[in-house]
């Protein structure tokens, strides 16, 4: 099984979800500008993710923030033979969130600091 898309589409949020509810193994690979990021479903739970020099929950993190790009989900042999995320991916999930929230808000205030500076 090979599905390929958008991230317009779909968000990596959704398709994290889905998959891990879904109890799938699987691989997601994503591509942008360049930049390629991996991660590997056991029985619906993230084992490992990789983007550039970044591993594990980094990588995951990263990831969250893409909002463009493509896509491929495959299937058959999809574990990597390491292990880098141990978490539950509902708590990795909603880690990640509240990490984009806290930068979102974090880049909002410094924008209106410098408007205050004008």
């Amino acid at each position: 099984m090979a599905i390929e898309g958008d991230l317009a589409d779909i968000g990596v949020p959704t398709m994290v979800q889905m998959i891990c509810m879904e109890r799938r193994n699987l691989a997601l690979f994503v591509q942008r500008h360049g930049e390629e990021a991996a991660v590997h479903f056991d029985a619906g739970q993230v084992v490992h993710a990789s983007l550039g020099e970044l591993q594990g929950e980094d990588a995951i993190y990263r990831l969250l923030t893409w909002t463009d790009g493509t896509f491929r989900l495959t299937g058959g042999s999809a574990v990597p033979a390491q292990t880098t995320i141990r978490r539950d991916w509902n708590q990795l999930l909603l880690e990640g969130m509240r990490k984009l929230d806290e930068s979102r808000r974090d880049r909002g205030l410094a924008l209106t600091r410098s408007a205050l500076d004008v």
